[in-house]
C-alpha cells in the first residue's frame, strides 16, 4: 500500500481538519457536507476497503488509529432523517 508510506503525517494533516470543520461556526449542512468530504479524502488516502469481509478486517487490524479515527468522523456527522 504504498499511500500509507507517510501516514503518521497524512493522519495528522486529516485529524487538523477534522478539527478545523468542528471548530467553524457554519451550519449543521455546512459541517455535514465538510465530514462527509473528509471521510471520502480519509477512504482515499488509505485505501479503506468499502466492502466488509476479510479486506476490511486485515485494514482494521493492521492499520486501528486510521479507522478509529474515520469512524470518529462518521459518528460527528448529523444525518437527518
Amino acid at each position: 500500500m504504498a499511500k500509507i508510506d507517510n501516514k503518521q503525517g497524512k493522519l495528522v494533516e486529516l485529524q487538523g481538519r477534522f478539527q478545523e470543520i468542528l471548530d467553524a461556526e457554519t451550519g449543521k449542512s455546512i459541517k455535514d457536507t465538510r465530514l462527509a468530504v473528509l471521510m471520502t479524502d480519509v477512504e482515499k488516502v488509505f485505501e479503506i476497503p468499502l466492502m466488509a469481509g476479510r479486506r476490511l478486517e486485515s485494514f482494521k487490524e493492521q492499520h486501528a488509529d486510521v479507522f478509529e479515527f474515520y469512524q470518529k468522523v462518521s459518528r460527528s456527522r448529523v444525518l437527518d432523517a
